[in-house]
């Protein structure tokens, strides 16, 4: 296996990690939209991803990632609560991401065995 096979499969691994983790904060800031402390872990969750993306020249990942780092960011610094708007916003922004690393992922072979929770 090539090292860039590696790299790309250790980066998926970490990213599925990731989008389980941001899945699970998406479901929290439903239940509570005003808590900034999810937001900023759904901004933990996103922002070594766009990282490494870079790094590896994924930039179909890059592109779909760096709209919801940058929402992330300006929302953590916004004095409202994320309104209704706003969270199906950044719902379909994550599902958009989740679709993405399950077309990339199809580009890496055996792996099969990688699952995106939507």
């Amino acid at each position: 296996m090539s090292t860039n096979s590696i790299l790309e499969k250790r980066f998926f691994e970490e990213v599925q990690k990731r989008a389980g983790w941001a899945n699970a904060h998406i479901q929290e800031l439903e239940k509570n939209p005003d808590n900034k402390e999810v937001l900023y872990l759904l901004f933990q969750d996103i922002h070594p991803v766009r990282g490494l993306a870079i790094f590896l020249d994924m930039a179909n990942i890059e592109r779909v990632v760096s709209p919801i780092e940058k929402y992330l960011d300006d929302r953590l610094h916004d004095t409202e609560t994320l309104s209704t708007g706003n969270f199906e916003l950044l719902k379909k922004m994550i599902c958009e991401f989740n679709n993405s690393l399950a077309v990339s992922i199809k580009d890496i072979p055996n792996s099969q065995h990688f699952q995106i929770n939507k």
